[in-house]
């Protein structure tokens, strides 16, 4: 819908209905634009709205909801960092935990071969084939 020949009041109600419209679309099918910092991203919103940047600033319906909308997910950040500064761990952690405490068993246990071999090699008389600078084998 044009917003030309409108009233600013007119036209900030049209703006509002079609960010409302919008939000509750993305919401429902979880593709709101966040940016990294946890706020929605302006430029592809106005792209996507067809309005000019500065509603999000003066037409106070969009600006309260973008508020209540960033607001929920900062608190919700922050109930997750008290779970964690409490030690409650999520499953994904308690995952990647275990895989890290078994890729380290693993190197553990092949530098433990490493050194078993490179043992070996000096019994043998090896040793002075390694190159001093790469410490590597000629061959």
């Amino acid at each position: 819908m044009s917003v030309k020949g409108m009233s600013g009041a007119e036209a900030g109600k049209v703006y509002a209905e079609r960010f409302l419209v919008y939000i509750a679309e993305r919401e429902a099918s979880g593709t709101l634009p966040w940016g990294p910092d946890g706020k929605l991203i302006r430029s592809v919103m106005v792209r996507d709205l067809g309005v000019n940047r500065d509603v999000f600033r003066t037409n106070p319906t969009i600006r309260d909801r973008l508020a209540e909308i960033e607001g929920s997910v900062n608190r919700s950040a922050l109930a997750a960092a008290d779970q964690r500064a409490s030690g409650h761990r999520s499953q994904k952690e308690v995952v990647a935990v275990e895989k890290v405490k078994e890729l380290q068993g693993k190197i553990a246990q092949i530098e433990e071969e490493n050194r078993y071999l490179k043992a070996e090699l000096r019994k043998k008389g090896y040793v002075d084939l390694t190159l001093p600078n790469s410490g590597r084998l000629p061959w």
